[in-house]
């Protein structure tokens, strides 16, 4: 049978704080990205209108939509100065102007200012954004004054989304530094983190009962002395937890010795009281059915009288110190109290026991230990589980010594350790730490309790070798 883990980890979510820092900053420059794009996109979209409105005044100013005295009052169109003038602001604010003569028709339409290059869906991002078509119109004269038409001044959209994409390819380097930051400062955070994985097993490890479990001397020197803090108090916690073992493992070697030196004390002492009395109640019973009939019925009593004190002090005995453990050893007394539970019972409970390995070989101690351990698992499986079936398997492995009582009860929940079985559970936890070991309440398949209890065997559990 192969060898379980003295300590097992829980199986808890690993805390994974470096992934949780690059995941943060990662999002922080996504959003700064968002935040960036959107801000450029309002700023180009909401400038379009008032740039058109300056525009109109600076036309209105300069007096660029006056025409000269040339004649076609009804075929107005730019050439000349008109245009390069406005040629001009095209190349300040990129604009598109449609030129409609008197009737409303238009005969001349042309956009001035660089395009630029764009993907294809800015410009309609940018259209939706800056709410429709905006535009301005400004009456178009001749010399000295004659309204021959009208100029319709719009916004340039490809050179204004060339802009906008201007804009965004900065935000993007932009962008691409922050990221560029956040990933060196990732990779710092992560090298002066790594040590955490370390840290975490080592208390998931304390949590499990491994009392040696220490930090491991890595990281930055805050961590080293987190690390160094915690070694100390788990050493502390190491000492204490060890003398308070070894002093709750000598109460439990005097209070076993007590145990002996009064079983033998009723035994020996009472015992033959008793003993003594039961000849002087024969005497007087042989007397009474001879001489005094009157006395039969008091020198009856006299006798059920002790037969009952001698019963009640064998049982005491009994109770005290497990009979024949020290003659027989602890295989014997344990296959003897299964079969007196066995004869008890009988046709209600069936009982079984398995026992793999030497356990002869282990000292007073650890055996009554583990002889009270079996009587008490089994006496609440009896008293509380309403089972038809007991198992009892004890083995030695390489870890230490694995005790399970299973009954096949109807409980389909374990109850909470301190308050289940009543004073019969909370002693055997209290003799199992006692010892160093653990003691744990599981469901049975598919229904039942399962007791578990793992003792740790040193050399000093190992009884010396008897005398021939």
């Amino acid at each position: 049978m192969p060898a379980e883990p003295a300590f097992v980890v829980p199986a808890v979510p690993g805390y994974r704080l470096q992934r949780r820092l690059g995941a943060w900053l990662l999002a922080g420059a996504v959003l700064l990205l968002l935040a960036s794009g959107g801000w450029s996109l309002w700023r180009v979209a909401s400038a379009v209108d008032p740039q058109l409105q300056r525009l109109a005044r600076t036309i209105e100013r300069l007096r660029l939509n006056e025409l000269g005295a040339e004649p076609g009052v009804f075929q107005a169109t730019l050439s000349g100065e008109e245009l390069q003038n406005l040629v001009g602001l095209g190349e300040l604010v990129p604009f598109c102007l449609t030129v409609r003569n008197i009737h409303g028709l238009a005969v001349d339409q042309r956009c001035l200012g660089a395009a630029g290059a764009h993907p294809g869906g800015v410009e309609p991002l940018l259209r939706a954004t800056a709410g429709g078509e905006a535009a301005v119109l400004l009456p178009l004269v001749r010399y000295p004054g004659t309204r021959v038409g009208e100029l319709a001044l719009a916004p340039h959209w490809p050179a204004q989304s060339a802009l906008l994409w201007q804009h965004w390819w900065q935000t993007l380097v932009s962008a691409a530094g922050v990221l560029a930051v956040a990933a060196l400062a990732y990779l710092a955070a992560r090298r002066a983190l790594k040590p955490t994985g370390a840290m975490m097993a080592t208390l998931q490890r304390l949590e499990a009962g491994d009392l040696s479990a220490r930090m491991p001397p890595a990281g930055p020197r805050e961590l080293q002395r987190i690390g160094a803090q915690f070694n100390r108090m788990a050493d502390r916690l190491q000492d204490t937890v060890g003398a308070q073992r070894q002093l709750a493992d000598r109460l439990l070697s005097v209070r076993e010795e007590e145990r002996r030196h009064l079983a033998r004390e009723l035994h020996d002492e009472l015992g033959q009281s008793l003993t003594s009395m039961r000849a002087e109640v024969a005497i007087v019973d042989e007397v009474a059915r001879e001489s005094v009939p009157a006395l039969l019925p008091s020198a009856d009593a006299l006798t059920r009288t002790c037969e009952g004190m001698v019963t009640a002090v064998r049982h005491i005995v009994q109770q005290l110190r497990p009979p024949g453990l020290e003659t027989f050893g602890l295989k014997a007394s344990l296959e003897q109290l299964v079969d007196s539970w066995r004869r008890r019972d009988t046709g209600r409970c069936g009982y079984s026991l398995q026992i793999d390995g030497d356990v002869d070989r282990w000292d007073d101690t650890l055996s009554v230990s583990v002889f009270r351990l079996v009587q008490e698992g089994l006496t609440n499986a009896v008293r509380h589980g309403q089972a038809t079936r007991i198992a009892v398997v004890l083995s030695e492995r390489a870890d230490g010594l694995h005790l399970q009582v299973q009954d096949n009860g109807p409980l389909a929940q374990p109850p909470s350790l301190p308050d289940s079985g009543g004073q019969g559970l909370l002693g055997m936890r209290e003799r199992v730490q006692a010892l160093g070991g653990t003691l744990s309440l599981e469901v049975a398949d598919p229904h039942g309790l399962r007791l578990r209890i793992h003792l740790p065997v040193h050399e000093g559990h190992h009884a010396a070798p008897a005398d021939h």
